[in-house]
């Protein structure tokens, strides 16, 4: 399902006083550089499903929302998960913001997920700075063995189940991680975790960025439920906005003079 788009303006002038303050960077749009919106894997009992998405435009500005409800993952009239939300919002600055919610169809066996948005490809971003935040939430079923479990599958680093990354040239992937966010963790009724990068703040790349991608990946005890947020987002440092525009004002002036 594809909503509406809407641009977002990020910098505001201050003419008056002569100040120029700048949180953002207003970028040229967003395309895709996979095929899909969304590729979800799910792998239970010795049974496996996948599914994508078509992205449903070559390219964009402002923002881009997809959502889907009540996926069922299954193979061979095994059902082995069900998803009651799973969706992303992308936004051309560039951000992704990527939330889903499933519960294991199956009371014995744990169920492997991958959860992986769009790679964005976007005008390249100078001195680069990124954040990350990662939420997961994890319930004990009813019925369902005790203690509910959300654990890693040992891609990303220090047992983390949420990683989002970036890519420093215009054409081939880097596959440059930036974040690897909330560690595997457990309960006996309910619990949620939350991890942000950095804490405060920015965390400065010190590069020009191309790319960006987000995944979630982890093993979902049987018979119970996990539910899961997170957003990427990259900007220009401050310094390299406002000397971008304040150059291109310096040029309308010139114009101006000329004319």
């Amino acid at each position: 399902m594809v909503h509406g788009l809407s641009a977002q303006l990020r910098w505001v002038a201050l003419a008056a006083v002569g100040v120029l303050v700048c949180t953002g960077a207003a970028l040229g749009g967003a395309s895709p550089a996979t095929a899909s919106i969304i590729e979800v894997t799910a792998t239970c009992g010795g049974h496996t499903d996948t599914f994508s998405e078509v992205f449903p435009v070559a390219s964009f500005g402002g923002v881009l929302p997809w959502a889907i409800q009540g996926l069922v993952m299954a193979d061979e009239g095994q059902e082995l998960a069900v998803f009651s939300d799973l969706g992303v919002v992308f936004d051309a600055d560039p951000q992704v913001d990527l939330r889903f919610a499933v519960t294991n169809s199956s009371m014995t066996d744990p169920v492997y997920v991958s959860i992986k948005a769009a790679r964005l490809v976007f005008d390249g971003i100078p001195n680069a700075e990124a954040r990350a935040t990662a939420s997961l939430t994890l319930t004990d079923g009813a019925g369902s063995p005790a203690n509910a479990s959300l654990t890693s599958a040992g891609t990303f680093p220090n047992q983390k189940l949420y990683q989002a990354r970036y890519g420093t040239h215009p054409v081939v992937w880097t596959n440059t991680a930036f974040a690897s966010l909330v560690a595997q963790f457990s309960t006996d009724f309910g619990q949620g975790m939350t991890e942000r990068l950095p804490a405060l703040g920015w965390s400065d790349l010190g590069t020009t960025v191309y790319m960006m991608e987000s995944e979630f990946e982890f093993i979902l005890s049987p018979g119970d439920q996990a539910s899961g947020t997170s957003a990427f987002v990259i900007v220009p440092e401050p310094a390299s906005i406002c000397l971008l525009a304040l150059g291109g004002m310096v040029v309308a002036r010139r114009r101006r003079r000329a004319a």
